[in-house]
């Protein structure tokens, strides 16, 4: 059970990092 939850937060924390990085490449390459 823990490890089901550790690796949904890794998954989730990956998407979530990804989604930010892919605005601040947009928000750098609109300045």
């Amino acid at each position: 059970m823990e490890k089901r939850v550790e690796n949904w937060n890794q998954v989730h924390s990956y998407k979530l990092n990804t989604k930010f990085l892919k605005t601040n490449i947009q928000l750098l390459r609109s300045i």
